[in-house]
């Protein structure tokens, strides 16, 4: 005699099914008042870091699966409750691992073939106009002992920080934000997109209508680009029409060239009434986009 339920887990699982389970556990289609039961623990210009309960997502798969479920006063038990019985093991490991790969299927991108199931799943919810203000904005996230502020408090080197996978991040309203990573988060990075790179000022100063830069000084063999340094904070009082705040650029060029010729770097090259090169005076004047990082430790530790 055939066992049905050996028979059964020959049987191949539906992939749709799979790939709708795996969005649950990702927290897809699931009542934005399920995840924040009161407006007060989210309010306008917060953040709210939060850890996926294993055993509240298990139980979210567990009631969409029971939609299919038979019961009767039969001796033996439905088929559909013994074809979810053969498969239930076969189809967590097919979820979780889908589940891991969503975000990169969505990109296009290539799935790793010792790709691991979520384990640990963390995340964060956030309420700004940022978000509706930087469409393009950038996300990161890092563990602990692997994130740039570690690096920076010189706990890692450079090599070690290691982005955690994103498995989730999407708008959920014009001013609300999700995100949901594969492992324990502990940095986030929120920052604009490269494109965003733009000239700009260390600080504007409205009361002497002056504004400030720091200067990227060329070290020994300063025509490499690498070499600069900024270690050098200027104020400039370069503005055509102040009322309006317009600047003269010529003239910002005039006073930075000035001030390199002042320091003794290349006299030559940085000639006391000449404005810089076009590129130099780029490159002087370029920006990086705004970023703000948030650390995530319990044990109290923030910046």
């Amino acid at each position: 005699m055939i066992n049905p339920l050996s028979a059964l887990s020959q049987s191949a699982i539906p992939p749709d099914l799979v790939a709708w389970l795996a969005q649950f556990k990702n927290l897809q289609g699931v009542p934005f008042n399920y995840l924040v039961t009161d407006e007060r623990l989210l309010p306008p210009e917060t953040i709210r870091f939060f850890q996926v309960d294993a055993t509240w997502s298990d139980a979210l798969v567990d009631g969409a699966m029971s939609i299919g479920r038979q019961y009767t006063t039969a001796t033996q038990p439905s088929p559909d409750l013994m074809a979810e019985q053969a498969h239930r093991i076969s189809m967590d490991k097919l979820v979780n691992t889908t589940q891991a790969n969503i975000r990169r299927l969505q990109f296009k991108g290539a799935v790793p073939a010792d790709v691991s199931a979520a384990t640990v799943i963390t995340g964060f919810l956030l309420r700004s106009v940022a978000v509706s203000s930087w469409p393009g904005m950038e996300v990161a996230g890092y563990a602990k002992n692997a994130s740039p502020y570690d690096n920076e408090k010189g706990i890692i080197t450079p090599d070690q920080i290691q982005a955690l996978d994103i498995l989730r991040l999407e708008n959920l309203s014009s001013t609300v934000l999700i995100g949901l990573f594969n492992g324990p988060l502990y940095e986030l990075v929120l920052h604009q997109p490269p494109e965003a790179i733009h000239f700009g000022f260390t600080a504007i100063d409205p009361v002497n209508n002056s504004v400030s830069k720091s200067l990227r000084v060329p070290a020994p063999g300063w025509d490499d680009a690498i070499s600069y340094k900024e270690d050098k904070n200027v104020s400039f009082d370069a503005f055509t029409d102040a009322t309006h705040r317009v600047l003269d650029l010529q003239k910002m060029s005039q006073l930075m060239g000035q001030t390199f010729h002042k320091m003794g770097i290349a006299p030559g090259y940085f000639p006391q009434q000449q404005a810089m090169l076009s590129s130099d005076f780029g490159l002087q004047m370029v920006q990086g986009v705004g970023l703000v990082s948030f650390i995530n430790d319990v044990a109290g530790e923030s910046i």
